[in-house]
């Protein structure tokens, strides 16, 4: 019993004493819960102060360190340590370190712990652990501080908890070790937990706001990158942001730009035209529209542009992104699609299928080559347009193949290449087959994007569709295929045809050597091809023909064509053969074609002789006519002259005298017009001024013409004077002015002009050279071509019977080229008829002078006139004619002037009554005399009689076309027939010059 009431005594103290542990246990939690309650309440004042410098820290490495003295401060620790995570295996970096004096010498030890200690089981488990000094070192992943913690103080405890960021990723640690009194409590955990919470929420912003940063880079490269304008603008109207392109575009700065309002920078009138879209687009409406953008150059572009709205992060419209793409070259390839519509009678259907735009397509990708973005016309030109596609991917994605058709490697695509190895690729070619079939054929360039430090944030590709140009290539070569062989048959061609033809085929260096000649020169010429390439061309040239060849020569080397060029070659056996050529100028060489036109000229030549006969048989005809008609008036009066004589009546015997006259002048008149057309009328050239010959003529020409015609005289300024007969040429421009009047019968105009003419080689009978030109324009009735064929013809004409004798303009034909001219007639039925008088340019007015050359009487002189005082009285004179009754009346005539004469029919018996020791004062001769002419007599009896005075009578000046290189001082002629009282006129005025 007593033993079970022991029992129960020990068990009840056993019971008393752990009832009093348990007292005192519960006294030392209160204790220690209200010791805790007053330490984290004298905290709350340092906390408050670590917040305000944790937020008016100015970056991440200033926060972390705020966060790392204030958790060393707060709890009370001689060493803070806050490291961010930075590599797979939880390796730290040291960021921001917190030492107490006693820890100071420690300063500088921040050496990375790795990622096998506890470290990285704290981060890996994003735990937060508080251990003893003790429960450290024994814990599995301690790995201790180094070499260096021999000499670190004891540590008295280790506290440490995980930066976690809000998904969930760890982002460090703060540590804090060896607290300055006691251990590490569940205090100090929540206030070092509460720093860790704002160092994970200030490393996640850096981290943000880094990228953001980046981020923009990127974005504002690209934008720079792209062909086109790209602007922020806010809700003022003010640019936030721009692209480089704003600065080639504006000629401003890009920070001149930013800041202004649309209207300044555009301008009061462009805005204008925006100012409803800007509106739009700031009430949140998308907006598309063209418009000219002004340039700093002053041009206005056609340009295309975009308003996209921004909202803010409350929701509301803060302001809208500016796209501007230049479309001038899109518009001018749509106006021209659209005038070849119009130009196609409005064909819709087939305009449709030929519309399209010609831009270019733009692909974007990021740092790791994904596609981040394709334009419109790179999804239209690859008929697919998908994002986020990687390089390995582009091939199949895309359908890209190499030019040869094979699938293209991805890795070696331009875009790839620029977007892995950021190398560029310029020009590359490649095909396309697009989901519906097509196969379009791309050129393309590719150049990486890269920030300025080098680092490299993407790649960008542009492309054009170049399927029609490569076609056309293509079709290019295969035509050039087909060129080659048709070249290559037609040298063939050449080559037969130089061998077989007949002409003669030449290639000449511009010196005039020959350098390839075709057989033809053999068979023509008779001489072996050696002796005719020995032979220099001007040998084997006639030599009257080598200036007109030498002439021809200097027009190829200046790059003109010749044709029609004929010269006379040898043939072998001494005979000449005519050639006619045509030549091209070519590089350095000419090319030659001669046809052999020597038979062909000797068959022209004998139709020129029967032509000839036939003329003269119509020119014979004609002039018997005239003749016979003249002669039966003078013969007709003459007898009857006779008979009235005989029959002792003499009143009224004066109008058969008249009668016989008239018919004489008539045929006086006509003999001269023959002679006009024959160039074998006596001229009296001297320099003349058409211009102001016209004006004398004026009021003569308008009587003539009566005032049904209305008369119009262009004379040209700085018109050449000509070298021509002054008084044929108012004939011949008188009988032109007659001419049309009679063409005009109703009335009409007519111009009379003149002007300076350079004819060239072949452009005329009278050959290369400066002419004066006469021109008389009528609007009348014209002529049909086979008429003009004929118009110089003598006696040809189309006048009605009686109205004209075919001679006028046979006499200006003769005229002209009696002068070293032409004449040109330009006729067409209904329009008029124009004839053109070319007579050369004298090249020697000074030297010539104004003065005419004396002695030289004009043919068709009028025969009667008022009466001449009779020729100085006196002296010796010699006639000699070989027509007995010319030399008989020329006697008579001197005589009666009181000339003692002498008479000769030649001259041989001139020249014996010239003899020595004999005075003559005047001799008298024909020109056409037999023997000896009329010249040579006169140089003869000059040799010993230089003052001897000479007059010349002649019908026509044979040997003597022109008078002014003819008659020397002393020195006069007279045309036959003249009457008797211009015989004596002449006779006095050469007597007493």
């Amino acid at each position: 019993m007593e033993t079970r009431i022991g029992d129960a005594a020990g068990e009840l103290e056993a019971l008393r004493r752990e009832a009093a542990v348990l007292r005192a246990e519960n006294a030392r939690l209160r204790e220690a819960s209200d010791g805790a309650a007053r330490g984290a309440a004298d905290r709350m004042p340092a906390l408050a102060r670590a917040a305000r410098a944790i937020v008016g820290a100015p970056d991440l490495p200033a926060t972390l360190q705020a966060i790392t003295d204030a958790a060393r401060e707060i709890v009370g620790a001689h060493q803070s340590v806050c490291s961010l995570t930075r590599g797979p295996d939880w390796s730290q970096a040291i960021t921001a370190v917190s030492l107490s004096d006693r820890y100071a010498r420690w300063a500088g030890y921040e050496s990375a712990p790795d990622g096998s200690g506890v470290y990285a089981w704290v981060c890996e488990g994003n735990l937060t652990v508080r251990m003893t000094q003790a429960e450290l070192e024994a814990h599995p992943r301690w790995r201790g501080f180094g070499p260096e913690a021999a000499r670190h103080p004891p540590m008295r405890g280790w506290l440490a908890t995980a930066l976690v960021g809000r998904d969930g990723r760890n982002l460090g640690l703060v540590q804090l070790s060896d607290r300055l009194e006691g251990e590490f409590d569940g205090t100090d955990e929540a206030i070092l937990v509460q720093l860790a919470q704002l160092a994970a929420s200030a490393v996640e912003k850096a981290e943000a706001e880094a990228r953001l940063r980046a981020e923009e880079e990127r974005l504002r490269l690209l934008a720079d990158a792209l062909p086109m304008l790209m602007s922020l603008v806010d809700r003022e109207g003010r640019y936030r942001f721009v692209n480089r392109a704003y600065e080639d575009w504006f000629g401003r700065a890009r920070d001149d730009v930013l800041g202004r309002t649309m209207e300044e920078v555009l301008g009061a009138e462009a805005f204008g035209l925006r100012r409803h879209h800007a509106e739009a687009a700031l009430r949140g409406e998308a907006r598309r529209f063209e418009a000219a953008t002004p340039r700093a150059d002053g041009g206005g572009e056609e340009t295309e542009v975009h308003y996209l709205p921004r909202r803010a992060a409350d929701g509301a419209w803060d302001g809208f992104y500016v796209l501007v793409a230049d479309i001038s070259e899109r518009k001018a390839a749509e106006r021209a699609l659209r005038e070849a519509r119009e130009a196609a009678e409005r064909d819709a259907t087939r305009t449709a299928a030929i519309l399209g735009q010609l831009a270019e397509g733009v692909v974007v990708t990021d740092t790791g080559g994904r596609i981040a973005f394709v334009n419109e016309a790179a999804a239209r030109i690859h008929g697919v347009a998908r994002l986020g596609v990687g390089p390995e991917d582009y091939s199949a994605t895309y359908r890209l193949f190499t030019e040869d058709g094979a699938p293209y490697p991805g890795e070696e695509l331009p875009l790839a290449r620029a977007a892995l190895r950021g190398e560029a690729a310029e020009e590359a070619r490649w095909r396309i087959r697009r989901p519906d079939g097509r196969e379009v054929r791309a050129v393309g360039s590719a150049r990486p994007i890269r920030l300025p430090d080098g680092t490299r944030i993407g790649a960008v590709l542009t492309l054009r569709d170049d399927t029609a140009r490569a076609g056309a290539e293509e079709e290019l070569r295969r035509l050039n295929r087909d060129l080659e062989a048709e070249v290559a048959q037609r040298t063939a061609e050449r080559d037969r045809i130089w061998q077989n033809s007949n002409e003669l085929m030449a290639v000449f260096g511009l010196d005039g050597t020959r350098r390839a000649i075709n057989p033809a020169w053999a068979r023509t010429l008779g001489h072996d091809e050696e002796t005719l390439r020995r032979t220099p061309f001007l040998d084997l040239t006639r030599p009257e023909d080598r200036p007109r060849l030498l002439r021809a020569l200097a027009r190829l080397r200046r790059g003109q064509r010749i044709a029609d060029l004929e010269n006379r070659l040898r043939h072998a056996d001494g005979s000449w053969r005519t050639v006619s050529w045509t030549g091209v100028p070519g590089d350095g060489v000419f090319h030659a074609i001669g046809r052999d036109v020597t038979g062909q000229r000797q068959a022209e030549e004998q139709l020129r002789q029967a032509q000839k006969m036939e003329a003269v048989g119509q020119l014979t005809g004609g002039i018997a006519h005239d003749f016979n008609n003249l002669l039966a008036g003078i013969v007709g009066s003459l007898d009857l002259l006779g008979t009235r004589l005989r029959q002792g009546r003499t009143d009224g015997l004066g109008r058969y005298v008249e009668a016989a006259m008239g018919s004489a002048q008539r045929a006086a008149a006509l003999t001269h017009r023959l002679l006009a057309f024959a160039r074998r009328q006596p001229l009296d050239p001297r320099p003349v001024d058409a211009n102001a010959l016209l004006s004398g003529m004026e009021d003569l020409l308008r009587r003539t013409l009566g005032p049904a015609i209305a008369l119009e005289l262009d004379r040209a300024e700085g018109l050449w004077r000509t070298l021509c007969d002054p008084v044929q040429l108012e004939s011949a421009l008188l009988n032109l002015c007659i001419n049309a009047r009679d063409a005009m019968p109703g009335g009409g105009r007519l111009r009379v002009g003149t002007r300076n003419v350079l004819l060239g080689e072949g452009e005329g009978d009278a050959g290369p050279g400066a002419f004066v030109a006469v021109e008389v324009a009528d609007t009348g009735l014209g002529m049909a071509p086979e008429v003009v064929a004929r118009a110089f013809e003598p006696f040809f004409t189309t006048k009605p019977l009686g109205q004209g004798s075919g001679l006028g303009l046979s006499m200006v034909y003769g005229f002209a080229r009696q002068s070293e001219g032409l004449v040109r007639v330009e006729s067409q039925e209904g329009r008029g008829t124009t004839v053109t008088l070319l007579l050369p340019r004298i090249q020697d007015a000074a030297e010539r002078g104004g003065a005419p050359p004396g002695g030289m009487e004009p043919g068709g002189v009028e025969m009667r006139g008022p009466e001449i005082p009779a020729a100085r009285r006196g002296g010796t004179a010699l006639v000699v004619d070989d027509e007995p009754v010319v030399r008989a009346l020329v006697a008579e005539v001197l005589r009666e002037r009181d000339f003692a004469v002498l008479e000769a029919g030649d001259g041989p018996a001139a020249l014996e009554l010239l003899g020595p020791g004999r005075r003559f004062d005047l001799l008298v001769t024909d020109l056409g005399l037999p023997g000896l002419d009329g010249r040579q007599l006169a140089d003869r009896a000059r040799e010993g009689r230089p003052d001897l005075k000479v007059l010349f009578i002649t019908g026509y000046a044979e040997g003597a076309i022109r008078a002014g290189g003819f008659l020397r001082p002393g020195m006069a002629m007279l045309t036959k027939p003249f009457a008797v009282e211009a015989l004596a006129a002449k006779v006095r005025e050469l007597l007493e010059r």
